[in-house]
């Protein structure tokens, strides 16, 4: 492994969201869940998020164990209000981009 791209033992997980709400209720539910994402971005939780493709739900990139991203997200309006399920796949790095590897390392 070539110590360029080397990064040990930081735990992330990548949520997939999937919408269960009908669009006019995740249209209403929006703006609290775009401050809830702000929030989450400015302690440094989510570091990367976007809209699937289709836009069928959202994924996103946390920095913590699973344990720590269900408790997150066990707060997203989305899911308190029944909108949307999450599926979250934990890992631990071995390996990034140097870019990334400078901003998270």
């Amino acid at each position: 492994m070539s110590e360029k791209y080397f990064l040990p033992g930081i735990d992330f997980c990548v949520v997939l969201l999937g919408y269960d709400g009908a669009q006019d209720a995740i249209d209403a539910a929006m703006a609290e869940h775009l401050a809830w994402m702000n929030a989450c971005y400015e302690e440094g939780t989510i570091l990367l998020s976007g809209r699937r493709t289709p836009w069928t739900g959202g994924v996103m990139l946390v920095r913590g164990d699973k344990t720590r991203a269900d408790a997150l997200l066990s707060n997203m309006p989305f899911v308190v209000k029944g909108l949307a399920t999450t599926e979250v796949i934990g890992f631990t790095t071995g390996m990034a981009a140097p870019a990334i590897r400078d901003s998270v390392g």
